[in-house]
């Protein structure tokens, strides 16, 4: 699944893809019981997420791995769109595009 939006006049360029390698360690697990009756039932899997952002000739690259989403493309489209704007995973993404801002330090520490 791709898509791209705009926001705060960086271009977000998103990937959604498969990760059939992918298995959550049984000692840290923390799935649930039904959880994991339901992956193995295929009723969700684990996804790695690409984020590209660009503005003007400057691009950044952000990965988020192994993120559990559910098969159905309705369900995901509204999965993955929780997770980008209400747990703020483009955060760090905008966070990394402050310090691109900010490359000669903060305003306080600049000589005039």
């Amino acid at each position: 699944m791709k898509f791209e939006f705009e926001l705060e006049n960086i271009q977000f360029y998103v990937e959604l893809v498969e990760n059939k390698t992918y298995h959550p360690h049984h000692i840290t697990n923390p799935m649930s019981k039904q959880e994991t009756l339901e992956l193995e039932a295929g009723e969700f899997g684990f996804f790695d997420l690409y984020i590209s952002s660009s503005r003007g000739e400057e691009s950044l690259k952000h990965y988020k791995p192994a993120l559990a989403l559910s098969y159905d493309l309705e369900e995901v489209q509204q999965e993955l769109e929780e997770l980008l704007f209400e747990e703020n995973l483009l955060e760090p993404v905008l966070k990394h595009w402050n310090y691109v801002d900010n490359i000669d330090g903060p305003e306080w520490k600049k000589s005039e």
